[in-house]
């Protein structure tokens, strides 16, 4: 159970980064990262408050901020790329009709693919003119975009690419066409959505922010190094993490899995 559970966590974690744009960080990167802000935070606010509990609630609650801000630009990236992705699905879809192969297709993708993805499809084209091969470039691409659609369209890039292209217009064609559809059916509700989350979250932040600036005159924090202060803060950790954990479990709307990644 726990291998399962590890694993899940692990491939949650690869799939953030690499949504992220983070993909050369690694996990042992990502995991000395958060270890150091965690300590950062927590040494500062030790420093400044001599509160031992008070600052490794902080720090861990930094650590959770972190996590978040990770996966948040990881969400915001992967919107950014599904709004233009229909723009590559069609510049290959007319490359395929004009009897251009793949190769010169992502030369074209170089040039002309939109501003924000561009750089990666200038690498892309890069690597070929090294001697990779179109599998291992493609692999590559899917990893630095991190994205659901880019999946699809890497792992159908890899198959024509393998055993040939047949009906591969047709299927571009109606790639982008649901791609389109379901865009504008989540535009709205993603907006609502994130209204809702983030005003959970900041009610979580909030007494947290209390308790900081009550810590800073020296009768709350004496009250605060008590045993009974240490019980406090320790009972509203736990109950923050249980209210973000449900946040996420009743709020979060179901997502397309990366079951291609």
């Amino acid at each position: 159970m726990s291998t399962k559970v590890s694993r899940r966590v692990r491939r949650w974690l690869l799939s953030t980064l690499e949504g992220a744009g983070f993909a050369k960080w690694g996990i042992a990167g990502l995991v000395a990262r958060w270890l150091a802000a965690v300590a950062v935070v927590g040494a500062l606010v030790f420093i400044n408050s001599r509160l031992f509990t008070f600052s490794a609630c902080l720090a861990l609650l930094a650590g959770a901020l972190f996590i978040e801000m990770l996966s948040g630009r990881a969400a915001t990236r992967r919107r950014e790329i599904a709004k233009l992705w229909p723009e590559v699905l069609d510049s290959l879809a007319s490359a395929e009709v004009a009897g251009i192969g793949l190769t010169e297709a992502f030369a074209d993708l170089a040039e002309h693919a939109p501003a924000q993805l561009r750089d990666s499809f200038v690498r892309a084209n890069a690597r070929l003119g090294l001697g990779f091969t179109l599998d291992e470039v493609l692999v590559a691409l899917k990893a630095e975009f991190g994205s659901v659609h880019s999946d699809r369209l890497v792992e159908l890039l890899r198959m024509v690419n393998q055993n040939g292209a047949r009906g591969y217009h047709a299927l571009l064609r109606d790639q982008s066409k649901v791609l389109r559809a379901d865009l504008a059916m989540w535009s709205s509700i993603e907006t609502k959505q994130s209204w809702v989350l983030g005003t959970a979250k900041l009610a979580i932040a909030a007494p947290w922010m209390i308790v900081a600036l009550l810590a800073t005159r020296a009768e709350n924090a004496s009250v605060y190094n008590s045993p009974g202060g240490t019980s406090l803060l320790l009972t509203g950790l736990l109950v923050s993490g249980f209210a973000y954990y449900l946040i996420h479990l009743l709020g979060a709307l179901p997502q397309p899995r990366r079951v291609l990644q």
